[in-house]
Order: structure tokens, then C-alpha cells, then sequence
């Protein structure tokens, strides 16, 4: 099974996000001299957003692929997929609120949203108390 999320995102935005996941350059540079190829990648990006800031506005379109085996495909049931469905018509949410739409156990929805990150399917973040989550990419399309 093969899952493709689509993003699209100007240049400002990947930058951030780089900045956000690793913490700093010299971070991303570090892991990137140690061989992490994903690190590499967004040391190549943010060099090119320091040579060229009008990068910065321009839109981009990535796009990341998961190959999953039966194990994987087993944890994917299609109440977790329900999840992604209800994200994808709600945006960022708090997971009560998300908890409230889904009309389930918050202890259930929360199991459920801790495995779709696990698979990179959803993204969440702190905002104070409050855990925001929503979708990974744009589009996320799931192949059998």
C-alpha cells in the first residue's frame, strides 16, 4: 500500500517548518554532516532560501510517499480514515473538538490521532494547554 500527501507551500512556510522541526541551521547542518538524507534535503532548501530570498514567496508543491506492509496497513482501519475525513472538514482543531465531531471517547480519538502521526498522516502542535491537529498535506491519497 502506497499513501502520497500533497502539499503546497510558499517558501516562507517550508523554511518555518524546517526551522520548527529541527529547532535551528546548525541543527539541521549537524544531522545533515552525520548522513540523515531528510536533513540534508532541508539544509539544501534553506541554503537556497539564503541565496536567493525571493524564494521565499514562490509556492511549492511536495509531496511525501509512505510504503506500508500489512502491519502498517492494519493499523489504518477505517475509523482512523474517518478521522482524516472529518480533519480534512474541520482544518485545525483541538482534539475535544475533534472528540465532539467524531461523537467517540476522547481516550479512543486520541489513540487514533497519535497513530496517524505516527504515519506523518496528521501534524499537531501546542497552543498552551490546548493540542491543535490537523492534516499532514493538502491531499492525501491512499493506493492499494
Amino acid at each position: 500500500m502506497e499513501i502520497r500527501i500533497k502539499r503546497q507551500m510558499t517558501g516562507l512556510e517550508m523554511r518555518t517548518e524546517i526551522l520548527a522541526k529541527y529547532g535551528s541551521r546548525e541543527a539541521v547542518a549537524k544531522l545533515a554532516k552525520k548522513g540523515d538524507m531528510e536533513a540534508k534535503d532541508a539544509l539544501f532548501n534553506l541554503k537556497l532560501f539564503e541565496e536567493d530570498p525571493k524564494r521565499l514567496k514562490l509556492d511549492f508543491h511536495l509531496q511525501d510517499v509512505l510504503l506500508l506492509d500489512e502491519a502498517d496497513l492494519s493499523k489504518l482501519t477505517w475509523t482512523r480514515l474517518h478521522v482524516l475525513e472529518v480533519l480534512r472538514e474541520l482544518g485545525e482543531v483541538n482534539v475535544k473538538q475533534l472528540t465532539a465531531a467524531l461523537k467517540r471517547d476522547a481516550k479512543n480519538v486520541s489513540e487514533d490521532v497519535a497513530c496517524l502521526m505516527e504515519y506523518g498522516l496528521v501534524t499537531g502542535h501546542r497552543d498552551g494547554k490546548e493540542k491543535l491537529v490537523q492534516l499532514a498535506g493538502n491531499q492525501i491519497v491512499i493506493s492499494v
